[in-house]
């Protein structure tokens, strides 16, 4: 292969790997909408709430470096302030360094009198799956609650038909 031949390939392949890469990204940046309107919060793809500082305090990877914050879904959940998002980060010492990328959780109050003594550690989700399944593994409690279907009761008629409990006889 010629020098200008080897040189347009590699042109064309890193080309193609940063097209693949954005589509991905996208469609990722797009599922997380949904999930966040689905559980009626809001998303932002940066850190724009300043929460690296206060999630590298309580980050529960002793050692982790170089922790960086981003893919914030966010919202109240009864008297606290609820984060979801993607935590990038560094573990290992000398020689094995390895670059992490997992959801993780944290809550705070409200209130900003109680919250360095009341704010919840950070929960990592387990490292399997894709990306949007491990932030359902952090769904919030009340989505949770909110997304389970009510029983309804069923009572059975002299005729044996089925009938709602809540549907007048």
């Amino acid at each position: 292969m010629a020098p200008g031949e080897v040189f347009s390939f590699t042109v064309f392949a890193t080309a193609t790997a940063l097209a693949v890469q954005f589509v991905s990204a996208r469609h990722t940046r797009r599922a997380l909408r949904r999930l966040a309107a689905e559980w009626r919060m809001t998303y932002s793809r940066t850190d724009s709430l300043r929460l690296t500082p206060k999630v590298a305090a309580r980050f529960p990877i002793p050692g982790a470096a170089n922790l960086r914050v981003s893919d914030v879904i966010y919202g109240i959940e009864h008297h606290r302030y609820r984060f979801v998002f993607v935590a990038e980060f560094t573990t290992g010492t000398v020689s094995a360094k390895r670059r992490q990328r997992r959801v993780a959780s944290f809550s705070e109050p409200r209130d900003r009198q109680q919250r360095s003594r009341l704010a919840a550690p950070v929960v990592l989700a387990p490292a399997t799956g894709k990306l949007v399944d491990q932030y359902r593994q952090l769904a919030p409690a009340m989505v949770i609650r909110r997304g389970k279907a009510p029983a309804v009761a069923v009572a059975h008629s002299s005729e044996g038909e089925r009938q709602d409990a809540k549907t007048p006889r």
